[in-house]
């Protein structure tokens, strides 16, 4: 596919002649549509990193192939504005008014960047206090949001893990009479596997700890949107050999935390981040408010019932739209913050 340079319109790679303007095109006239869309790709991502100088680099080579694409200068004037670099910033977004004056995005960033540089004019040194603050706010944000996971995440395993002992005991005292069921270890990370032998109790033990963990991702204290994103992702072409366990909603943040697993046997880094990634893609899918996503993957060893997390990260929709579908493992985590791994994942 190419498109008309003047007209901006999309032509078969074998049209002659634009059915707009007439202009005559010759054989490897037009820009390249996809190799464009390429360098607007690695550009997005790289300024989502915050390598600025490669995506200036790959989004100028983009503006390079099709001048005429407001959506390239406004994406400079993005990376300058977030780069600090104001009165660059003034002149793409200027740029991209020109080429589309009805863009109300464009028009409304200009007007704050504008605003910004007279603020720092009238008050010298303003402008670095306000980068200095903003930084500030920014890691102080950043870090309120990994705590808030690693809260949330503690007080599922404490929850689950009580649960689990709870029912343990009871089941050991109805068998037993007075006598109390022995503690279930859950912190040994991936525990060797129960033996098969022992007494009808302790087979009996054995079976209801298995059944109060399967229940303590239940699905009766959901509602019905987290259960549809459940349904979704589980349905989701892309996630492997991965099961999704429990989804949780938080409305305030606008974040979904999925809980999936992996098989033992097909445990490794590159399969538990490439399956993080799907599950995100299909929560996005699934549900257009949320905005955040919290991968969480636990492991069960083969023939036990004690499960340990193995991985936790945070993705945006932004950073998932940003990586395409061709993307490498090592991409994949780059675009996850507050990352989180089980030293014991190789």
């Amino acid at each position: 596919m190419r498109k008309c340079e003047d007209c901006n319109i999309i032509l078969d790679n074998d049209v002659h002649f634009c059915p707009k303007c007439g202009k005559e095109i010759q054989p490897g006239e037009g820009m390249p549509i996809l190799e464009v869309g390429a360098y607007l790709t690695s550009a997005n991502l790289h300024r989502i990193r915050g390598e600025w100088d490669e995506a200036v680099n790959d989004a100028t080579e983009a503006l390079r192939l099709d001048p005429k694409n407001a959506d390239i200068a406004s994406l400079l004037g993005t990376i300058y504005q977030e780069r600090g670099m104001l009165e660059d910033s003034v002149i793409w977004f200027q740029m991209a008014l020109e080429m589309n004056p009805a863009s109300t995005s464009d028009r409304a960033r200009l007007n704050d960047v504008k605003a910004r540089i007279a603020s720092a004019r009238q008050h010298p040194g303003s402008r670095d206090r306000f980068r200095t603050i903003e930084k500030r706010t920014r890691m102080w944000a950043i870090g309120m949001a990994a705590l808030f996971v690693v809260v949330v995440v503690l007080a599922l395993i404490f929850a689950a893990g009580k649960r689990n002992q709870d029912d343990v005991t009871k089941s050991v005292s109805l068998d037993r009479g007075v006598r109390q069921a022995a503690p279930v270890s859950t912190n040994e990370p991936f525990a060797p596997p129960m033996p098969s032998s022992g007494t009808a109790s302790q087979q009996t033990t054995r079976s209801r700890s298995s059944d109060a963990t399967s229940l303590a991702g239940g699905s009766s204290s959901r509602t019905p949107a987290e259960v549809k994103i459940r349904q979704d992702v589980s349905e989701a072409e892309g996630i492997g050999s991965a099961k999704i366990d429990d989804v949780i909603a938080d409305p305030r943040q606008k974040i979904a935390v999925v809980t999936y697993s992996i098989p033992d046997s097909t445990l490794t880094k590159s399969a538990v981040i490439s399956a993080a990634e799907a599950v995100a893609r299909a929560a996005f899918a699934s549900n257009q408010e949320v905005k955040f996503v919290t991968a969480r993957c636990i492991v069960t060893h083969t023939g036990s019932s004690s499960t340990q997390i193995a991985f936790v990260g945070d993705i945006s929709r932004q950073a998932v739209q940003a990586l395409g579908t061709n993307a490498t493992a090592d991409q994949i985590e780059a675009s996850f913050t507050g990352l989180w791994w089980n030293p014991q994942i190789k």
